[in-house]
């Protein structure tokens, strides 16, 4: 699943509010059979990214309702400039691309 997250103001704004999501989120999301990994990606200043992997959409809606929502709700909401966007469909298959390891993302290396 995938979400797209519009800020009103620079996610920098709050540097604690994705610390406190990890913190908070981790254990909740792990819990649920079938979840995989959950990624935030800072697409720009005021949009982020949320990527929900999980066995099935099943799962990825699970990890939304259950623990995404109310967490949001409570903490995110207030600072968005707009209802998340959320396409959501079946996983098919999990693509990967061959890159090698690097610390620094940007820095991979096409193999």
């Amino acid at each position: 699943m995938f979400n797209r997250l519009r800020f009103n103001e620079s996610v920098d704004h709050d540097p604690n509010l994705f610390a406190q999501a990890a913190r908070e989120l981790t254990p909740l999301t792990r819990a649920i059979e079938g979840f995989e990994d959950l990624y935030a990606i800072e697409a720009s200043a005021t949009e982020v990214a949320l990527v929900i992997l999980g066995d099935d959409v099943d799962v990825s809606n699970r990890v939304a309702t259950e623990v995404g929502s109310p967490w949001m709700a409570a903490h995110v909401v207030r600072l968005l400039a707009g209802p998340p966007d959320r396409p959501a469909g079946p996983r098919r298959r999990r693509l990967a691309l061959p890159c090698e390891a690097s610390p620094n993302p940007r820095e991979a290396k096409p193999q």
